[in-house]
């Protein structure tokens, strides 16, 4: 093959065509694939015993995020460390993240929460968080 202006300028337009495709579809990205939400603890299907858990995880090109419809902070690394006061059984938490195109991911966790109790020597279920009563004596 033999090398011409022809063939250079020709192989140099290729060259400028793919880098310029491969630019947009870089700047594309965060369109093309939309936010994303990755929920490290707790797990779907928890079950916990503690009233107030910490939703922990790590979300990319996003602008805003909620979990259940409160707006949750995420640092500059896309972590975030929400806590979340959990009712007496079944609880559902819905994760949203919305990215500066109008694109929306949701993630939803069900949590099962179940107090725990401990017994007194009576018998009686008294919670884990109640403080022993005193016993006074009179003369």
């Amino acid at each position: 093959m033999r090398i011409t202006p022809r063939t250079l300028s020709g192989t140099a337009a290729l060259l400028v065509s793919i880098a310029i495709i491969g630019y947009v579809l870089f700047e594309a990205r965060g369109y093309l694939l939309g936010p994303r939400i990755e929920v490290v603890t707790p797990r779907n299907g928890d079950i916990v015993t503690d009233s107030l858990i910490y939703i922990e995880g790590r979300a990319e090109r996003i602008l805003g995020m909620t979990v259940n419809g409160r707006v949750m902070f995420v640092n500059d690394l896309g972590a975030f460390n929400e806590p979340v006061a959990l009712l007496s059984g079944k609880n559902v938490i819905t994760i949203t993240a919305t990215d500066r195109f109008g694109e929306v991911e949701i993630e939803t966790i069900l949590i099962f929460y179940r107090p725990e109790t401990s017994f007194s020597i009576s018998g009686e279920a008294s919670s884990s968080t109640s403080t022993p009563e005193m016993a006074t004596t009179t003369p």
